[in-house]
């Protein structure tokens, strides 16, 4: 029986979230449901219906956010940086003499990559969302604030997704090329 991994719950609820604040203002937007209904909502909220909210936070971060996720990532793993680049011998050294806490720490860092990639790629539809939502409700000048804090978001996602991937890498790398 697999253990229970809170940092991949963790992750796949924020995956989630990040869904969910991609249909709140697309919703708003389109007219299904009202941004000032949500907010209303949120006010009376109880222990189940967070605990609620949570179980559809990770249902939809673990189904969705996640298969979105994977399904872009191989389109753009082209464009990934290589570095370092780990042989056959290094990767099949590594999987003969890694220690179950290095594998664990290796297993953290993919997971904590494949988080950042996924609120990466949300974020990107979400922000335009609600850069128009902003744009429409409270004036153009919060709008552009908005975007411009959702692009340095992007910015700090991309440079840490970048920097984990290399990591997680360096981790084959490092035990895999030890004598």
């Amino acid at each position: 029986m697999k253990e229970t991994n809170l940092t991949e719950a963790f992750c796949e609820v924020l995956s989630g979230i990040s869904m969910i604040l991609l249909l709140v203002p697309l919703l708003d937007l389109t007219g299904i449901f009202s941004l000032d209904k949500s907010l209303a909502l949120a006010g009376n909220f109880s222990a189940t219906a967070l605990a609620g909210f949570l179980l559809v936070a990770y249902v939809l971060g673990a189904a969705v956010v996640d298969a979105v996720g994977l399904a872009i990532e191989q389109f753009f793993e082209p464009l990934l940086p290589k570095d370092p680049v780990v042989t056959d011998a290094e990767r099949k050294k590594f999987w003969t003499s890694v220690e179950e806490h290095v594998l664990r720490y290796r297993d953290h860092q993919w997971t904590y990559y494949s988080c950042y990639r996924n609120l990466f790629i949300m974020m990107v539809p979400s922000g335009i969302c609600w850069v128009i939502l902003f744009g429409r409700r409270f004036g153009w000048c919060v709008a552009i604030w908005a975007l411009v804090a959702g692009v340095l978001l992007e910015i700090a996602l991309f440079k840490s997704m970048l920097t984990l991937l290399r990591i997680y890498r360096l981790i084959t790398k490092d035990i895999g090329s030890e004598v």
